[in-house]
């Protein structure tokens, strides 16, 4: 766990071997029901949200950029609405639907909302993390991490 900003993040840092990229899965489940199990509630709304930060390199004249999609899939196993994002450590915008992120800064998730019913919620985060390559130097990855989710009770 790597600290920004007073929170605790899973933060890939590392460079994937060779010439093709890594594909690292965190994934997390949250069961729904009535019991003291139960993380969250059955017929109760609530908002969930994350935060995601990036770092950079400074060993390498070649740097890579890693990519972190995120998402909720609901008890039927489906991609919950409102739940995908995309981020990015390359520092410029590349398009509506993926964010970058500066580096050393906190970024918040687009918070949303769901109404729980019982049964395993899962939260999937998905880092790309790009490859050294063939050429000389060999690139180095930018880190990019997220946190655990926030679910508040509306």
């Amino acid at each position: 766990m790597v600290p920004v900003q007073g929170r605790e993040y899973w933060m890939s840092q590392s460079t994937a071997g060779g010439a093709r990229p890594a594909t690292i899965m965190l994934e997390a489940g949250y069961l729904a029901d009535n019991t003291s199990a139960g993380i969250l509630k059955p017929g109760c709304a609530y908002s969930l949200k994350y935060y995601v930060s990036a770092t950079d390199v400074t060993s390498s004249a070649r740097k890579a950029d890693a990519t972190l999609a995120v998402r909720m899939i609901d008890t039927d196993g489906r991609v919950m609405m409102g739940s995908f994002a995309q981020y990015t450590t390359e520092q410029r915008p590349l398009s509506r639907f993926t964010t970058s992120v500066p580096f050393g800064v906190a970024v918040e998730s687009r918070e949303f909302t769901f109404t729980a019913k019982a049964g395993v919620y899962r939260f999937i985060a998905t880092i790309e993390v790009p490859a050294a390559g063939t050429g000389s130097p060999p690139a180095a990855a930018r880190g990019i991490g997220i946190t655990s989710p926030d679910f508040a009770l509306r």
